[in-house]
């Protein structure tokens, strides 16, 4: 985390406790910060549960270390769409990876960087072409229906993960 990203969050706490001074309901800057962070008013980098879930959704590990991920990751908070994204990109890489005829240029074919075409390489045969465009299909369809308050993100990976694994 860097002094500006830290100066940037302390200026949104002050801003937040002199708010409520001024409408007459004061609160304590650790109230303010937690009231924020729950919110999502304060910057929250990415954990490592985020990556631990899509390791282990794209690796086809047993239901029982996703769920214990899944639970570690509500009990953190972290954020669903980010997760969402995440998957996305990792099953798009995998199809157009499985997909490349080319395997020597691959990275000039599909414009994946190396480090993709590694972490492809590596779960290559987990899922059929099939599946890897149904789940695509899947978290587009979420993600949208999120962004136009049709789903309630609390539920989108829950349902994501029944249908896919």
């Amino acid at each position: 985390c860097s002094y500006n990203r830290c100066l940037q969050e302390a200026d949104k706490i002050n801003a937040y406790v002199g708010y409520r001074r001024s409408i007459n309901d004061p609160i304590t800057a650790d109230l303010a910060y937690r009231l924020l962070l729950n919110d999502h008013v304060i910057y929250q980098p990415v954990g490592d549960v985020t990556f631990e879930i899509v390791d282990s959704i794209m690796n086809r590990n047993n239901v029982k270390l996703i769920e214990q991920n899944l639970i570690k990751m509500k009990t953190v908070n972290e954020p669903r769409l980010l997760l969402l994204s995440l998957l996305y990109n990792n099953f798009r890489n995998l199809f157009l990876y499985q997909e490349c005829t080319d395997k020597n240029n691959v990275e000039q074919l599909t414009g994946l960087t190396k480090m993709e075409c590694n972490i492809a390489r590596n779960r290559l045969g987990r899922y059929s072409d099939k599946e890897l465009l149904r789940a695509m299909h899947i978290i587009q369809d979420l993600e949208s229906g999120v962004k136009l308050g049709k789903i309630d993100e609390a539920i989108t990976i829950d349902y994501l993960v029944a249908q896919i694994i």
